[in-house]
């Protein structure tokens, strides 16, 4: 097991200023509070407990251990050193922390605080049109399960957030529960393509609606059909636009467009008499 001194990396007999800075310097690098390891500070910490006060820092130089009573910082439940009083330089602890970390350390030391839970759910494509409800349950850290009642609204985004302040951790009965965080997923579609707010799907037209014009019922993606005119001489991957028929915004309430993508089929089998109808009107041409 490493020294005090090790731990601080000073030496035996350094002065009171020089563990002082080498303890400033360890804290700002490993306090939680900026990313730095929790254990490493409590290894610091408990050294500088001992060596930043002149009488225990005597006791340990004799005894080559921890002086009697040290409350020690991995007591769980336990006086933190930090409430304790120091009679040497450094003055009082918690206030020396509190002056090197501008008071982030008094929260880091209560280490009383419920988390917020952030959960993941997944929808199709056609509940995102739509909106949904649903009542999920939510297993908590506690052990509990917690069942919120969820409103999707439609038009809703791929990872899009829904926030329930309150609903989520509530360990620490003596602090304020935390947030709950639903992350809306939407699953690909085979039919169905969105982009930004219109909608994309293609549809099936034969070769001579294509060439004459015509009229066709197309299943939107709330299972309702609409009537949409292919007009004459419409090629092969044309965009039929529908304005209005697609995704709402949650933002703005306004809806985007519909696109057809339009697939023309070629039969690969016809009759006699159908060929010579084809042949006649190419003599036509």
């Amino acid at each position: 097991m490493s020294s005090y001194y090790e731990d601080l990396g000073v030496k035996k007999d350094a002065s009171a200023d020089e563990i002082k800075k080498a303890f400033r310097k360890l804290a700002q690098k490993h306090h939680p509070d900026r990313g730095g390891n929790e254990a490493e500070f409590k290894k610091i910490n408990e050294a500088y407990e001992t060596l930043g006060d002149a009488n225990k820092k005597a006791e340990y130089d004799a005894r080559g251990r921890r002086p009697h009573g040290h409350a020690g910082f991995t007591h769980r439940g336990g006086p933190s050193p930090f409430e304790y009083g120091f009679e040497g330089d450094p003055g009082n602890l918690h206030d020396f922390i509190n002056q090197v970390f501008g008071g982030g350390f008094s929260q880091y030391r209560q280490q009383v605080i419920n988390r917020n839970i952030t959960v993941q759910y997944e929808i199709s494509l056609e509940d995102a049109y739509l909106g949904l409800e649903r009542q999920l349950d939510i297993n908590l850290p506690s052990g509990a399960v917690r069942s919120v009642h969820v409103k999707i609204p439609p038009g809703v985004t791929d990872g899009s957030k829904l926030k329930f302040a309150g609903l989520g951790d509530n360990s620490q009965q003596s602090a304020p529960p935390g947030d709950l965080i639903v992350v809306i997923r939407i699953r690909n579609s085979p039919k169905w393509h969105r982009q930004n707010n219109d909608l994309i799907t293609t549809i099936k037209v034969s070769a001579l609606d294509a060439i004459l014009g015509c009229e066709v019922q197309v299943e939107h993606i709330d299972k309702r059909y609409i009537n949409v005119k292919i007009p004459p001489g419409t090629q092969p991957n044309a965009k039929i636009r529908l304005k209005g028929k697609g995704m709402i915004s949650t933002r703005t309430k306004d809806y985007g467009n519909l696109i057809l993508l339009v697939e023309v089929i070629v039969p690969d089998k016809i009759t006699e008499e159908q060929r010579k109808l084809y042949e006649s009107i190419r003599e036509m041409r």
